[in-house]
């Protein structure tokens, strides 16, 4: 008698599945590549778009309990530059295709983060994306007590900064949802779970605040160094300012990329 799989088990199965399609498509790429004689002309794929005056506006704006918003001057929230390296007019080679044969794979594999959890500190809040504001800010969630991805940042696991921001408290001073955030240690781990049901793990490396005017500000939100993957959370701290509307300093915590697992 053929025995039968559990909810559970066929949860699991199907990651494992998707997981051994995206290794073996990742593996067909990087044998093509290097059998290619033009492999140096091939465009990298681009990293996460930042602008830096969208990530001032997040800085400056985050959490203002009275909706004040920081307005960017001239932000062209659309414009993104790339540089290719054209293939020689000489080549005889056949041109490769921008778009992957593993496009659909890698979109699964590389989901919307959905919940943090910080359990040192009984963190535990559901995540919603963010983008950009009509005034030109970063947005923040609507709900005080979830945290917003920013989608044009990196995504869990992958190389770049992942970038997460939430509300230190609401209009009425009460706790929100990054209120424990300042009691966060180096060494605490930060877990960010997908839509898939992996979980994926970071390892707090340093804990600091930056005011709201201080010119190196924007240094905070610089990729790592090429091939590491680092988690930002930022929210807001220090002095609240009543003429600003908002507090003078904010939170930020940096954390390193450990591996991820699955979870029931």
């Amino acid at each position: 008698m053929a025995k039968k799989f559990s909810k559970k088990q066929f949860r699991r199965l199907v990651r494992i599945t998707i997981l051994l399609y995206f290794i073996v498509g990742m593996e067909a790429a990087v044998i093509y590549s290097k059998y290619n004689k033009n492999d140096a002309n091939i465009v990298s794929a681009s990293k996460p778009f930042y602008s830096q005056d969208l990530l001032a506006a997040n800085v400056l704006g985050l959490s203002s309990r009275h909706g004040k918003d920081v307005v960017v001057e001239d932000l062209d929230v659309d414009s993104e530059t790339s540089s290719t390296n054209p293939v020689s007019a000489n080549s005889t080679e056949q041109e490769i295709p921008t778009s992957s044969v593993f496009e659909s794979i890698l979109g699964s594999i590389t989901s919307t983060p959905s919940r943090l959890e910080i359990s040192s500190q009984g963190i535990n809040i559901p995540l919603v994306q963010v983008g950009v504001s009509s005034s030109g800010s970063m947005e923040t969630p609507v709900d005080w007590n979830s945290g917003g991805w920013y989608s044009r940042s990196a995504k869990l696991g992958a190389f770049g900064n992942t970038i997460i921001n939430a509300h230190y408290d609401n209009n009425f001073g009460a706790p929100a949802a990054f209120w424990r955030l300042q009691n966060v240690a180096v060494g605490d781990t930060v877990g960010v779970f997908d839509e898939l049901g992996r979980r994926f793990d970071y390892v707090v490396s340093e804990t600091f605040y930056v005011d709201i005017q201080d010119p190196e500000r924007l240094k905070i939100f610089d990729e790592p160094s090429a091939g590491k993957s680092e988690l930002t959370l930022v929210t807001c701290g220090g002095v609240w300012v009543p003429s600003e509307g908002t507090y003078n300093k904010r939170l930020v915590v940096k954390a390193e990329y450990v591996g991820f697992s699955f979870v029931d």
